[in-house]
């Protein structure tokens, strides 16, 4: 007990839905701040590392951009940079930025402006270091590209990848006496793969840095836009199937937050997304490592909140091999608890009860997410309602014996016309729902106008699929299927 309390009860998530904030600047014309967004610019503010895991729409992009503009007003950061993944979410992100605060000072940049020019002799990786570095910058907005061409420091490079080596090297010998020879034995080739890759990163470390390092610009807090680019960070495991090699983009940024995390003490980094974990436990591992979560070796810690296990499995040339896969998941409450450290996680259902009642739709003009009124609420509830019936009624014509008798069997029909039917459906419900939106009738005058278009169009379907089927069959051909 007394060491489930130190790892799991040891500390608590901080709850910042009652902070108060007056946020000076802010324009009269921006957006208002919805309870949540109020609770993540907060947590922007007093943490220094926070992770934004919040549904699409919720408003990721005012959140940092006001929390971002606090920060910098209260001496907390001095140069924050904002890695956006392409030039029009750069472009995007400077004008709602604008808009939030007119004065601001921002300096944007995308792969052109860090282009080197050789016949005019220029080097624009220098001149966009020099001018972050001597401007009194409020943001850096920065494309993914042009942010991973700026490098590190040559010694800190070395120290991070060193540091990578070594633990490599405390992985293998911590796996050789647990492991049955033939896994000791494809670990160690996952471990001489992963240290030769570190290696020739070593080798590859640009030594002409001098004046155009992060280091320089003075960029002292970072800001990662779509968050889920950054995924595949190189993580070493003994189950395959939590091992990920590592992309080049992702060590990249890994190595300037440890870097960041080393010059101020503790971490230094927003990563906002809507979709932090795609498939891999070892993401969840690499999401709260870059948030300044202090946790050991992976497989240690994986196995706190992962059941595996061994099997034979047939190789393709017909012998047997041991192999080991993750099986489930267990202690998901404390691992919830340990995101929610650090992390702000707010899904549509979580958004809904945050005092809003109804769908958010934009209005027209402004952009702004209004609710909608009961009426359109209840047009949107009939438009589902006749989603589902189209879907139903389809299925259940296009199974009927012939457009006479209408009883039910299992008529072969052609793909083409099976698409042509997929089509006819998507149409109706599309029709269902505009309608729906529109006011044109009830829940149920639409599902019945509804119902009867569908019908007709499916019975067409089906006739045109038997008949296609018969003069098939007839010729010899089998490339009919059932539905």
């Amino acid at each position: 007990m007394r060491r489930y309390n130190e790892l799991f009860n040891a500390e608590i998530p901080a709850d910042f839905s009652s902070v108060e904030l007056s946020l000076p600047g802010l324009s009269q014309t921006a957006p208002p701040l919805r309870p949540h967004q109020k609770e993540a610019v907060a947590r922007i503010i007093y943490q220094p590392a926070t992770g934004l895991v919040h549904d699409v729409g919720a408003g990721k992009t005012l959140e940092i951009i006001v929390g971002m503009m606090e920060r910098r007003r209260r001496g907390l950061v001095t140069k924050p940079t904002v890695v956006v993944p392409n030039d029009s979410i750069a472009e995007q992100f400077e004008r709602q930025w604008l808009q939030a605060y007119p004065n601001a000072r921002l300096l944007t940049a995308g792969s052109a402006e860090l282009a080197d020019d050789k016949k005019k002799g220029r080097n624009g990786r220098a001149e966009f270091v020099a001018r972050v570095a001597t401007g009194d910058w409020d943001a850096v907005i920065i494309t993914k590209e042009a942010f991973q061409r700026i490098p590190l420091p040559e010694d800190a490079q070395e120290d991070f990848l060193r540091a990578e080596l070594d633990a490599l090297e405390v992985e293998k010998r911590s796996h050789i006496d647990s492991l049955g020879p033939s896994m000791t034995k494809r670990l160690e080739n996952a471990m001489e793969s992963a240290e030769q890759r570190l290696q020739s990163r070593l080798a590859e470390i640009e030594r002409d840095v001098q004046g155009m390092t992060l280091a320089d610009a003075g960029v002292d807090y970072l800001v990662v836009d779509e968050a889920q680019n950054y995924k595949n960070g190189m993580v070493n495991s003994a189950i395959p199937d939590l091992a990920i090699e590592g992309a080049h983009r992702s060590i990249d940024l890994d190595m300037k937050l440890a870097w960041l995390q080393k010059q101020h003490g503790s971490a230094r980094v927003v990563l906002a997304t809507a979709t932090p974990w795609t498939g891999k436990f070892s993401e969840v591992y690499l999401w709260l490592r870059r948030l300044g979560h202090d946790l050991p070796r992976f497989d240690a810690w994986a196995r706190t909140f992962v059941t595996s296990a061994s099997y034979m499995e047939m190789t393709p040339g017909g012998t047997l091999r041991p192999k080991t896969r993750t099986r489930g998941t267990i202690n998901e409450p404390e691992l919830w608890r340990q995101i929610r450290l650090t992390s702000d996680v707010k899904m549509q259902a979580d958004l809904r009860l945050g005092g809003f009642s109804g769908d958010l739709r934009p209005t027209h003009g402004t952009g702004c997410p209004q609710p909608l009124g009961e009426a359109a609420v209840d047009r949107l509830a009939a438009a589902r309602v006749v989603e589902r019936e189209v879907d139903r009624l389809v299925r259940e014509t296009c199974m009927e014996a012939s457009p006479g008798s209408w009883r039910r069997s299992q008529p072969a029909i052609c793909s083409g016309d099976q698409h042509r039917a997929s089509l006819a459906s998507t149409s109706a419900r599309r029709a269902g729902r505009w309608a729906s939106l529109a006011g044109l009738g009830d829940r149920r005058d639409t599902s019945e106008r509804c119902n009867e278009s569908v019908t007709l169009l499916a019975r067409r379907r089906c006739r045109r699929g038997r008949g296609r089927a018969r003069r098939l069959r007839g010729a010899g051909q089998r490339s009919c299927r059932s539905w």
